[in-house]
């Protein structure tokens, strides 16, 4: 979870992960287009923007572990 807020630079440092909010809050916005005007507000901006983070939290963990997943649930060992 914490690389959705922090990353690492080239040079090992810790800074801030603005792709992952700016890409996400781009989308969040873009995808607003495609509502009526009447419900382009900033609160479903903020609801989408958030559903974004968590669904890339979400999808990280996933990716992290499931070959632990995989191995223990349906007895595959990995290639």
């Amino acid at each position: 979870m914490n690389r959705l807020f922090v990353t690492r630079t080239d040079s090992g440092h810790e800074r801030f992960n603005y792709s992952e909010s700016i890409g996400n809050a781009a989308a969040a916005a873009i995808s607003n287009i495609y509502h009526v005007p009447a419900d382009r507000t900033a609160s479903r901006n903020a609801t989408t923007f958030a559903f974004l983070i968590l669904y890339d939290g979400l999808a990280n963990g996933l990716k992290e572990f499931w070959p632990d997943i995989r191995r223990k649930v349906f007895h595959k060992n990995t290639p």
